[in-house]
């Protein structure tokens, strides 16, 4: 019975994690989480009071020591101690359930059971994710109008995980762990062993993740090369195979199906590397945290708060919680204490792994190599991604750890806890005492979570308009949890939306001193206006533009605040960046109506005449109806893209046959965003309702940035209205809570999009 229960918890415990949970952010998904962790732990701690059997041990100790102490040192020197100490709780929760892994794996019928359960999960999320592929295939096959070759990664599918880059490094780990632990033996066997193998191979490959394909390569030399050095019966039979007939097949055959496989990732363009300067600005914001601490870091979780006031202006400004490298965020937020528990780690996995190599074992040597390939995999991966916040990844790579842990015999690496100390009162204090700090965090999450909950009601109100109500939750959330600098934000926008501009002042300054956020400096100097503050309100504009002009919401919003503030070539500027941005703004009403400045279109599109790009400047003309100087526009591109220009014009003007043609011209090249834009935008001009949806969902399955959005920009005044639902413009993803949708305050002009003029 007690070996049923384990095999039912820890099959719903990894289901959950792998398949249903996904990312961390959410407040169910947390609650859960926590709830499992006390579920699991706390009894467990209890047990292994009374139980030697059960009572933690590791080989690996050494390094959980050097990971939870750099998790203190530099959660007390933080920045924002508030969000360091609540990552160290989950930190030293983490460290016990690894803990308790390896005590479930001493166990050989539980082992065999992980086994299973890791095969079993990697067919289910690859035929998950592949059932969700088709879908999308099959929906864009019926767009496009024909079957063709379809983009990898469509509309940026990734089941649970949100995306594609963790959802392949996950069945790859999963896939080797399951191949090593299981015995699969005879031809089934090997049957099962190609069947994962291919399965694994083909959603690698449609998830179109770089860092994935990279790391998967590196590990299998890494793996493939200390193989051949350590066990002379693999370099015999490599011998062997490579001078025989079945060799020389495979050779043969292998070599269409990698050339097919790179043809299809650079048509989807997934074998370039320009992210728009994404990498190199967090890079650059990551040295510079790291010099201004540069032994502790500035505190663990706070990389994503303190991003923005460490962005160079001309970098830019994306809300992400991490800096897309695993080893940069470390010297951000733990600096040289960082990378000394780094190393310890390194060793201690490495002395672990090597000894298990050198086994008698065989299925011991098998895992090993599989932890092996989940390390070097994850460790490349983690150059130009971050993914240990994923904790369906943390549980696949945990997998052939803790099994090679859990087995290994006395002495063989590191040192194992309470392992002297077995039946002394000793060796129960550790559990016992681990025991009542899990309550102690386990509350102190409870409380957090409780503020959570009433700010994310507050979030609610505000989003239905109800700011009194809304500031009063939000303001009850701080008063609870005041090192939470996201729900100072929200009581500020809730209160000035609300009338009560003082109690807005007070929030909204202290949020945007705290995290150089764009939109709290804006509102700030919106507020400030109100008050009559004029200097302060030009400071805090002069911050909010300082990053804020990359966005159209901001750039507009300024412009007007600068018109009040009586500086109406500011105005004009910053009107031109929008337009820039968006370029259908430019025949919008507002520039006619009192709320604009006085015949400043003239001026504004002649600042836009010299900083936009030709397409945005053709854009502009054909908007304006000036065909003649788009016509020229159109002859200065050298030839280029002939299939596109020689029906844009005449089908923006409603030339049917001309349409007809720009719309096959797409379809022949159903992979080219460029001509799939320029068709929506079309489509948008003529109010041709149904090519607007077609070519709506032909954007969300490329996955373009801009593929939600409708393609219309218009200026409102006097309401609040919800930001653009931009992939990487996720303030809350700092914090881990949720943010208002509407995030510019109503005195100022907002913009909404449309899909039709």
């Amino acid at each position: 019975m007690a070996r049923l229960v384990l095999v039912i918890a820890t099959t719903t415990g990894a289901t959950y994690t792998i398949v249903v949970a996904g990312w961390f952010e959410s407040l169910a998904l947390r609650l859960v989480y926590d709830a499992m962790a006390a579920i699991a732990l706390i009894p467990w701690l209890v047990l292994a009071v009374f139980r030697r059997d059960w009572r933690p041990s590791s080989r690996l100790l050494p390094a959980i020591i050097a990971c939870l102490a750099a998790f203190a040192i530099s959660s007390a020197t933080s920045r924002v101690p508030r969000l360091s100490v609540e990552m160290f709780g989950y930190a030293v929760l983490l460290a016990e359930v690894y803990l308790l892994l390896v005590a479930l794996m001493r166990r050989p019928e539980i082992r065999v059971h992980f086994g299973r359960l890791a095969l079993l999960l990697c067919v289910v999320v690859s035929g998950l994710y592949l059932w969700q592929v088709t879908e999308a295939w099959i929906d864009w096959f019926g767009l496009v109008g024909r079957i063709t070759i379809p983009p990898l990664r469509p509309a940026y599918l990734g089941l649970s995980l949100g995306s594609p880059n963790p959802l392949a490094t996950l069945v790859l780990m999963l896939g080797g762990f399951a191949l090593a632990a299981n015995r699969l033996r005879g031809r089934p066997g090997r049957v099962a062993a190609a069947f994962v193998v291919l399965l694994v191979a083909l959603t690698t490959l449609i998830t179109g993740s770089r860092g994935a394909w990279l790391g998967a390569a590196v590990g299998l030399v890494a793996t493939a090369g200390v193989a051949l050095l350590t066990q002379p019966e693999i370099r015999a039979h490599a011998r062997e195979l490579a001078r025989s007939r079945r060799g020389a097949i495979a050779v043969v055959a292998g070599i269409p199906v990698v050339v097919a496989a790179g043809a299809l990732a650079s048509l989807s363009g997934r074998l370039t590397v320009e992210d728009g300067g994404l990498r190199a600005g967090f890079a650059r914001a990551s040295l510079q945290m790291f010099q201004g601490s540069p032994l502790t870091g500035v505190g663990p979780g706070t990389w994503g708060v303190l991003r923005s006031s460490n962005t160079l202006q001309t970098d830019p400004d994306l809300y992400v919680p991490h800096a897309h490298s695993l080893y940069l965020q470390t010297l951000a937020e733990f600096g040289l204490v960082g990378v000394v528990a780094a190393v310890v780690v390194a060793g201690t996995l490495g002395v672990l792994m090597v000894r298990s190599i050198r086994s008698d074992d065989a299925i011991r040597r098998r895992v090993a190599y599989a932890a092996l390939f989940a390390a070097v995999l994850l460790a490349v991966q983690q150059v130009t991604d971050m993914l240990v916040n994923v904790p369906a990844l943390l549980l696949a790579v945990a997998l052939p750890i803790a099994w090679l842990d859990a087995t290994a015999a006395p002495g063989q690496g590191g040192m194992a806890l309470d392992e002297q100390h077995r039946s002394t009162m000793r060796g129960r204090a550790v559990p016992l005492g681990a025991a009542v700090l899990t309550i102690a965090i386990l509350v102190g999450l409870g409380r957090i979570e409780a503020a959570t909950s009433v700010a994310r009601q507050g979030v609610a109100f505000g989003n239905g308009g109800l700011w009194p109500e809304a500031a009063q939750l939000i303001g009850d959330a701080v008063n609870v949890d005041p090192g939470v600098n996201i729900y100072q934000f929200e009581l500020g926008v809730s209160a000035a939306n609300a009338g009560d501009f003082p109690r807005a002042e007070a929030a909204l300054a202290t949020s945007a001193m705290a995290d150089d956020y764009t939109y709290a400096w804006l509102n700030l100097a919106a507020v400030r206006w109100q008050l009559g503050d004029m200097p302060g309100a030009r400071e805090a504009l002069a911050r909010a533009e300082r990053l804020g002009l990359q966005r159209t919401p901001v750039a507009v919003a300024s412009a007007w605040l600068h018109q009040q503030l009586g500086d109406d070539q500011a105005a004009i500027d910053n009107y031109a960046t929008a337009v820039v941005q968006t370029p259908t703004l430019v025949d919008d009403p507002f520039w006619s109506s009192p709320s604009a400045p006085s015949e400043a279109l003239a001026a504004i599109l002649q600042a836009v005449d010299q900083r936009a790009a030709p397409a945005t400047i053709l854009q502009i003309d054909l908007i304006l109806g000036r065909y003649d100087r788009a016509q020229a526009q159109i002859s200065g591109f050298g030839g280029s893209e002939p299939e596109l220009y020689a029906y844009l014009i005449p089908a923006w003007r409603g030339d049917t046959a001309a349409w007809a043609e720009l719309q096959a011209v797409a379809a022949r090249r159903p992979l080219d965003p460029v001509l799939v834009r320029w068709c929506r935008l079309v489509a948008a001009q003529l109010g041709d309702e149904a090519s607007i949806e077609r070519y709506r969902g032909w954007q969300v399955i490329l996955g373009t940035w801009d593929s939600g959005l409708p393609t219309v920009g218009r200026i409102v005044l006097g309401s609040a209205q919800d930001l653009p639902a931009y992939s990487f413009e996720r303030y809350g993803s700092s914090y881990r809570r949720d943010v208002l949708a509407a995030q510019v305050v109503s005195i100022l002009p907002q913009i909404v999009w449309q899909d039709r003029p």
